[in-house]
């Protein structure tokens, strides 16, 4: 069985996650309650925070199971990835 996350997503108009929390499954096994991820919806990608992890499959409606798309990629800021750049450099 895959494990279920439940997400919330990051609110374009401020810099807070909130709405209704939607479930993926975890791609890496790794997620905690707290963790920032990318998820692709339409073709483009967006961050979320993670809500809760280990949803059961009992809470989610039937229907929904197969459509469940998969959490491959966490979030990683800017910031960080200008360091790792820089450091690869020296």
């Amino acid at each position: 069985m895959n494990r279920i996350v439940g997400v919330k997503f990051h609110r374009e108009d401020s810099a807070d996650f909130g709405g209704r929390e939607y479930n993926y499954f975890d791609g890496t096994s790794g997620f905690a309650v707290g963790d920032i991820a990318i998820v692709v919806v339409r073709d483009q990608e967006k961050k979320v925070i993670v809500t809760s992890v280990d949803v059961p499959e009992s809470k989610i409606d039937e229907r929904i199971i197969p459509l469940l798309k998969t959490i491959l990629k966490r979030y990683v800021p800017e910031e960080s990835k200008e360091k790792t750049e820089n450091t690869e450099e020296s």
